[in-house]
């Protein structure tokens, strides 16, 4: 199975290019580079996004570099379109690869079903995930009962690409829409743990060192309306079924109750990296 993988990288950023190439070469993955997009730099077919066209200003209240980030993404799901891809795994230039990062990809995308959208690959999330099936890296396949953010690394299908470069301006970071896939339609499933990890090892590019997001950006991203959390809430009815969820939340409950548990010495008991993971019998 070829895995065709493109990498988001500004020309600006040569260190993080050889960062990931080397990671990539450790590990036999060919990746294709994306220029990023620095900034306010739009590509013209994108600015509709970004932008209002009649006076070519700012219409989303990101900030330049989520701007910039956003419409990198963007791009590389055009190309999975433009090249005919059934997928692509794209990733961001500042990542750990996994040594059963291949492998994964392919055993994953060999379990899933026709209509899947997007599989992330680098989330850590922050509610229990349901387990669909054991890889052979002693990963799972898993559902989420709460999307979670971070898009250092993904796999999108076609279909997933097409509903994420559907029209309308862009409101929230592209890690932030992410997380609220239903929005999109977004079919998501995802690997735990996850095969690829955030290297702490470069400054963000995206804001600045100093003060917040609301001060900086001058609004802050629209948080999801009752009736846009009622649609995720029925998506994950509809993709965890009733005993998934119920096995979710006892996992949460169990796992709230571990880290806040402290013994005789008085130090909290530590979680294991399966902690959030949950299974039930069908």
């Amino acid at each position: 199975m070829r895995i065709s993988a493109f990498v988001l990288n500004l020309d600006s950023a040569s260190a993080r290019l050889a960062h990931i190439s080397r990671q990539a070469d450790r590990i036999g993955l060919a990746l294709h580079r994306i220029p990023g997009v620095d900034g306010l730099n739009v590509p013209a077919q994108l600015r509709p996004m970004f932008f209002d066209e009649a006076s070519a200003t700012p219409a989303s209240p990101l900030m330049p570099g989520e701007i910039g980030c956003y419409a990198s993404h963007l791009l590389a799901y055009e190309q999975i379109l433009e090249q005919g891809l059934d997928w692509a795994l794209i990733l961001e230039d500042d990542v750990l690869l996994g040594d059963d990062l291949i492998g994964t990809v392919r055993q994953t995308v060999s379990l899933l079903p026709a209509s899947w959208d997007i599989v992330r690959l680098s989330s850590e999330p922050r509610r229990a995930v349901l387990s669909l099936a054991r890889l052979r890296s002693g990963r799972h396949l898993v559902r989420y009962s709460k999307l979670p953010k971070q898009g250092g690394a993904q796999l999108v299908s076609a279909s997933g690409a097409r509903k994420l470069l559907a029209q309308g301006v862009r409101v929230r970071p592209v890690d932030a829409d992410l997380r609220h896939g239903y929005l999109y339609g977004l079919d998501t499933f995802g690997v735990y743990p996850p095969p690829v990890r955030h290297s702490g090892l470069f400054q963000s590019s995206i804001k600045p060192g100093f003060g917040s997001r609301r001060v900086l950006r001058g609004a802050r991203w629209k948080a999801p309306r009752l009736y846009q959390r009622l649609l995720a809430g029925k998506q994950a009815l509809r993709t965890l079924r009733l005993r998934g969820l119920a096995a979710c939340a006892m996992r949460d409950i169990a796992s709230w109750a571990r880290s806040n548990s402290r013994p005789v010495g008085g130090r909290p008991v530590r979680q294991s990296g399966l902690d959030l993971l949950a299974h039930f019998r069908a």
